[in-house]
């Protein structure tokens, strides 16, 4: 079907009313022309002839400019034909020249037949073309209309779509306006592209208004791709792209802002391929992400910040699931409990606790369910991984709700030294309050000793010699006299609260005498062996101290063999040549003798040797061992400038050895291997003062039996009144330093200044309360409680005569 236009639909209508008008004014000229013959027939004729082709005359145009109505052109045609051929035969009819034919003699009835036949065929056929014609115009018209409103509809379903194509790409570039992402076209070949940041933003201002690809890839630092690409280097991605390869492509770099500050882009784009199928350009958005990671750097310091703490914290922080199975713990656990972290994830926590404490450290895990704000959870033991035990401190708290923990956590403390330390304290206090006991009962006790040894010893002075059976008895009171002030030394000594007695004398003396003392201490599945070496050197130091320190050495080698064994207590001469590694450098050029204690027990690693000399260090189980004795006897040889060498083998024994510098004076002997001496009497006036009637009784009657004035007071007063009434006739003055009122020093003090030539012996059986008295003259000794009358009798018998060769002041 041929669509017309509107133009089209005027034109032809113009047509066929002027072809009608004008074949109507010439049909109705040739008939008045006919009926008044004002016209030759033929002229007539040819008018007839020329309305005819005036009324087919748009049937001809219409011919021409419908082509594709087939049928109506060959209607229109045919009857165009029939009318032409009717006019023609008309006109034939007329002329004289044709009357001989019967098809063109007008009075041939084949010429009016025919002429009529096609007068009505031509008018049928153009009466149809012209029916048709207009059909076909009206449905030429419906279709135009129709189409016209498709059009119109087209028209604005495009103008719609433009709209809504307009509404995206404002809606895009606001977007990306607000993201403040830059678009950009590049073309890889010629590495140029344009960048539509319209002037704007920090990109624009490192950049400036041209875009050269190449200078831009120089002017990025840092460069990190994303994606995919992550594990490339840059290099390798690069030359992705310089072969066209990559399609899309993401990364992140850093630029330099002309004020030298750091700016960080992502940049993301898409790349456009050519014939080739490789990518020859490529979009893309950049985005100023300086903010945001600035943000990302922030929180990465502050993981790393709180990653340090967490690894380098002291406390164990361990993160559990619902059924107590380890999910995370903190690095701290391998210098508290031995383990790694990587041994521990996945395992039962409990299996770590000491199995006396596994019930209660259920329950508490258990209990975190209902105090969400966590609580401590107290103290338990848990097993180390050398199968040692460590004192932990529990804070837990259920975070179960917490994204990224949703578990249980817990603050894990290591309290094990500080447990120790308060149980050592605790043992400190024990032991202050034995010091306290012994001090309080020290005087006391050694003014009863001082009275009872003197009585004894007076006694078996008097005694006659034929009665065996009464010295025996004495002698045996005596030796017991003497154990308990042994014994009683030897509690201040343990409590740090005894005299020092520095003495001169050898090393086999002091491991000798001990003999007998240590074989009371051992077990009957012990032997104990003393072997002394020829020794010629003498040392000077507390006989005492170091009795303790051959005890605590004895002590521990006992309890080193629990199933017997054998203890060796020996002395050795050092030898002055050879490597002394125990020696410090100042101590190279010094002699030294030696006393050592060797067992055959347990032994020790190195490991608990390089601990043993610590206070309260011991391998000993709670309530064998206070972890004091060998620090004590540590110190107590160091204080004598000497040095102790260990060695040890597990299962082969241990020894000590004891190293103490030589003494290059004269032997000191011991007070009860020294006999009376008859030069020991005196005639001088000695004052006495004493506190204790006992002692002073004592005191008294051993100094009268050598023939000496005593003058006996109990306090201070009295004594200066003494003093000031006998003047310079008082030769002595023996004082207890320890006394009610007023102390012995404060009473000598007042003495001498009204006698000043008068000599002061003190004495004390505990000196804690008041200092020793030290004088730097031949004036002035100090005789610690208790003591044997003969040796009274020495000190007196010295001090008067201002040789001091026995006394120590």
């Amino acid at each position: 079907m041929h669509t017309w236009e509107p133009s089209s639909r005027k034109r032809l209508t113009l047509i066929l009313a002027s072809s009608i008008l004008v074949a109507l004014c010439l049909a109705i000229v040739a008939r008045l022309c006919e009926e008044d013959q004002l016209l030759p027939k033929l002229a007539t004729d040819l008018m007839t002839l020329a309305a005819i082709l005036v009324v087919i005359s748009p049937s001809f145009y219409i011919t021409y400019y419908v082509q594709e109505a087939f049928f109506l052109r060959i209607l229109t045609i045919s009857a165009a034909v029939c009318l032409a051929v009717s006019a023609f035969l008309e006109f034939t009819g007329t002329l004289p020249q044709l009357s001989w034919s019967p098809l063109f003699a007008d009075a041939s009835d084949l010429h009016r037949g025919l002429l009529w036949f096609l007068t009505m065929l031509g008018s049928v056929l153009l009466i149809a073309s012209l029916y048709f014609t207009l059909v076909e115009a009206a449905s030429a018209r419906s279709e135009t209309q129709r189409k016209h409103n498709d059009l119109l509809n087209e028209v604005q379903e495009r103008e719609r779509a433009q709209a809504a194509l307009r509404e995206q790409d404002d809606l895009y570039r606001l977007a990306i306006s607000q993201a403040g992402a830059i678009p950009y076209r590049v073309n890889w070949q010629t590495m140029t592209g344009k960048l539509f940041h319209n002037g704007a933003g920090t990109l624009a201002n490192i950049v400036g208004d041209g875009y050269d690809f190449s200078q831009y890839l120089k002017m990025r630092k840092e460069v990190r791709y994303l994606g995919p690409l992550g594990d490339m280097s840059p290099q390798e991605v690069e030359k992705q792209i310089e072969k066209g390869l990559l399609r899309t492509c993401q990364c992140e770099y850093m630029m330099l802002a002309h004020d030298g500050s750091e700016v960080w882009f992502f940049d993301s784009w898409t790349g456009i391929p050519d014939d080739q199928g490789r990518v020859a350009e490529a979009i893309g958005l950049i985005q100023d992400v300086t903010h945001k990671k600035r943000e990302e750097q922030a929180q990465i310091r502050k993981e790393r910040y709180y990653r340090a703490l967490i690894e380098n914290a002291l406390d164990i922080i361990t993160v559990l699931r619902r059924d107590a199975s380890v999910r995370f713990v903190s690095p701290s656990i391998e210098s508290v409990l031995g383990y790694s972290p990587n041994e521990l994830v996945g395992m039962d926590i409990v299996d770590l606790v000491a199995p006396q404490d596994r019930l209660r450290f259920m329950e508490a895990i258990g209990n975190l369910d209902t105090t969400p704000s966590g609580f401590d959870m107290g103290l338990f033991q848990f097993r180390h991984k050398d199968g040692s035990v460590r004192i932990l401190q529990s804070v837990g708290r259920d975070f179960s709700d917490y994204p990224g923990i949703s578990g249980l956590m817990l603050n894990i403390r290591d309290l094990t030294d500080r447990v120790n330390l308060e149980t050592q304290l605790q043992q400190s206090q024990k032991l202050e309050a034995v010091g306290r006991l012994a001090g309080g009962i020290a005087h006391d006790f050694n003014n009863l000793l001082t009275a009872i040894m003197g009585n004894v010893e007076l006694a078996l002075m008097r005694l006659d010699d034929t009665d065996e059976k009464t010295r025996e008895h004495l002698d045996q009171a005596n030796l017991v006299s003497q154990s308990a002030a042994d014994l009683i030394r030897q509690l201040l000594t343990f409590a740090r609260k005894q005299h020092l007695e520095m003495k001169a004398v050898h090393l086999n003396h002091i491991a000798l005498n001990l003999d007998r003392m240590l074989r009371r201490l051992i077990d009957v599945n012990i032997s104990l062996s003393t072997i002394p070496a020829a020794l010629n050197d003498l040392v000077r130091v507390d006989t005492g101290q170091i009795e303790q320190v051959l005890v605590n050495l004895v002590v521990n080698a006992r309890d080193a063999m629990p199933h017997g064994g054998s203890i060796t207590v020996s002395t050795q001469d050092v030898p002055q040549k050879g490597p002394r590694n125990w020696c410090s450098p100042n101590d190279l050029h010094k002699d030294f003798v030696s006393i050592s204690v060797t067992d055959t027990g347990t032994g020790m690693s190195p490991e608990v040797i390089e601990h043993i000399f610590e206070p309260f260090f011991t391998t000993k189980s709670q309530g064998k061992g206070t972890g004091l004795g060998l620090a004590t006897s540590y110190g107590i040889v160091k204080q004598a400038g000497g040095y102790f060498e260990v060695s040890s083998e597990i299962e082969r024994g241990t020894t000590f050895r004891v190293f103490l510098p030589v003494f290059s004076g004269q032997e000191e002997l011991f007070p009860d291997t020294e006999s009376r001496n008859p030069i020991l009497n005196g005639n001088e006036t000695i004052l006495l003062v004493e506190d204790t009637e006992q002692t002073l009784f004592i005191i008294q009657t051993i100094l009268r039996s050598y023939g000496y004035t005593v003058i006996g007071r109990t306090n201070g007063e009295d004594a200066i009144k003494v003093a000031n009434e006998y003047g310079r006739a008082l030769s002595l003055l023996i004082i207890d330093v320890v006394m009610p009122s007023m102390n012995g020093m404060e009473v000598a003090k007042r003495v001498r200044a009204l006698t000043p030539e008068t000599r002061v012996l003190f004495i004390s059986g505990y000196t804690d309360k008041a200092p020793i008295p030290v004088s730097n003259d031949n004036k002035t000794a100090f005789l610690p409680k208790p003591f044997t009358p003969s040796t009274l009798v020495r000190h007196v018998r010295a001090l008067l005569d201002s040789n001091k060769t026995l006394i120590k002041v």
